[in-house]
Order: C-alpha cells, then structure tokens, then sequence
C-alpha cells in the first residue's frame, strides 16, 4: 500500500480558540434570550424592566398561575393604582392573535371585577416577537376591541 499525504484544509476566516473549545461558539444575545425557560423569561423581563424605567416607583413579579394576566407590574409613583402591565410569553413562535387575545381579555375581565385597575400601558414581552394578525389589531384599537368582543366567549373566556 503506498502512502498519501493528507493535505492541511484551507484556512477559512474564523479561528477557533481555547475558549471557543472549552465553553462553545459565542452565542448572540438575542439567540441566547430564546434559550430561556418561561420562569427565567419572567425574571429578565422583571430586571429589564426595575432598571429600564426610572418613573416606577416599584416593579413586581406576579406571574404563574393565578396572576390575573400580570406578568410583571410597575408602579408609578403619582398613585398606586397607576400601572404598566408586562405580559411575558416566551413561546417557540410568534405571538399570535387568539393568544394576545386571551391574555388582553383575561387581564380586561379581572379588572372588570374590581381585582385592580386597568393599567396604563400594556405591553407583551416576547423573544419571537408577535404576529401580523395581532400587530395589525394592536395598532387600530377599533380592530382589537371588535377581534376582542367577536372571540370571548369562544376562545377568550
């Protein structure tokens, strides 16, 4: 059998390093954020969230079964009943229309039965972002209230 020389493979432009071996390629922020479990989703949405306003006089936690479609809830200082809603859905797609739909109504149905008060603002934290559907309703609140009312008693409450 004769012997054959294997040749060295073309260099491309990225270099592994130690690190590279020891730890794994660098994963991009944003990629890495999609890695979280729905718990640890909350939790970063709640630190974000303390350090991202400086108007909030108190930022909780309330998620887990039972919050009422509160995930996390930021106070501001003007009164108590003042608030901003962050709802976290990390889910493997899109946030779509008949869930933002449920989470909208559930939050707007518990108000309506004096838990608290409507809050301010409403905002849906989520790694995969939201549908069209749903964006579509978000900007025309005429939609979102008709979308809203057409689906409750099949599919919101």
């Amino acid at each position: 059998m004769k012997e054959k020389e294997i040749e060295i493979p073309p260099s491309d432009d990225y270099i592994i390093t130690a690190l590279d071996v020891a730890v794994g390629a660098p994963i991009p922020p944003l990629t890495r954020m999609k890695t979280f479990d729905p718990d640890s989703w909350e939790d970063v949405t709640l630190e974000l969230v303390a350090h991202w306003k400086t108007q909030y006089s108190r930022v909780v936690r309330c998620g887990a079964g039972g919050d009422m479609g509160r995930d996390v809830i930021a106070y501001h200082h003007e009164s108590p009943d003042t608030w901003e809603n962050y709802q976290c859905k990390h889910y493997k797609n899109k946030l779509n229309l008949a869930q933002g739909l449920l989470e909208i109504g559930k939050l707007l149905y518990y108000a309506h039965k004096g838990e608290f008060e409507v809050p301010i603002h409403y905002y849906f934290v989520a790694p995969q972002g939201i549908s069209n559907d749903l964006l579509k309703n978000i900007n025309n609140p005429e939609k979102l209230k008709s979308s809203l009312i057409s689906r409750w008693d099949n599919e919101v409450i």
